[in-house]
């Protein structure tokens, strides 16, 4: 089998959560569940942040392909942690030997996967712009989490309970149950 690396883009996941108006541990699980899956197969998992430093989005994405491609890797992927990765497209972008890309609902993209070096500009990260510049085949387009929208859609399992009552009670139409005045409990002496 070939040598592969996936190199996976978790940031802070605090951090993004907070930008992103998402409950504490949202996107920290949704990391863990895209690493048990990427531990599933045999590759090498590559965190971004430890492999690449700090840089722009950009020079992170062109040094995640460089450094594992001169390290020896035969296929590298790159893949966004904000997604929810049905094992069907990690394993297909895995086992193909063709450049792959998929996009996000939003334009960008949460895979590449090639077995050579791409020579990209990266001055966008807009998933037609990529796509233009390889030879490469597409994958499905999945919804990527920028929201607490996004992730009711796409995770609703891991929202805490109390975050999807309140936005339910939030959206809930008033009825005469919800309206109707009550008198105070009575008082036990």
């Amino acid at each position: 089998m070939k040598r592969t690396a996936v190199v996976l883009f978790a940031g802070d996941a605090r951090r993004e959560e907070a930008q992103k108006g998402l409950p504490p541990r949202f996107l920290a699980t949704l990391h863990e569940r895209i690493v048990r899956t990427i531990r599933s197969f045999d590759v090498d998992l590559l965190i971004a942040d430890s492999l690449v430093g700090d840089a722009p989005l950009a020079q992170k994405i062109d040094r995640a392909f460089a450094i594992p491609f001169a390290r020896g890797y035969e296929r590298v992927i790159v893949l966004a942690g904000d997604i929810v990765m049905p094992r069907v497209i990690l394993q297909r972008a895995i086992e193909s030997s063709e450049t792959l890309i998929g996009s996000t609902k939003d334009g960008g993209f949460y895979i590449l996967a090639t077995s050579e070096l791409p020579q990209i500009d990266w001055t966008s990260l807009a998933f037609e712009d990529v796509a233009r510049q390889l030879d490469c085949k597409t994958l499905a387009t999945l919804r990527d989490v920028d929201s607490i929208d996004d992730a009711r859609l796409v995770a609703p399992e891991l929202l805490p309970t109390l975050t999807q009552q309140s936005s339910n009670s939030a959206t809930q139409q008033p009825t005469q149950r919800t309206t109707q005045l009550r008198a105070p409990p009575s008082q036990i002496a």
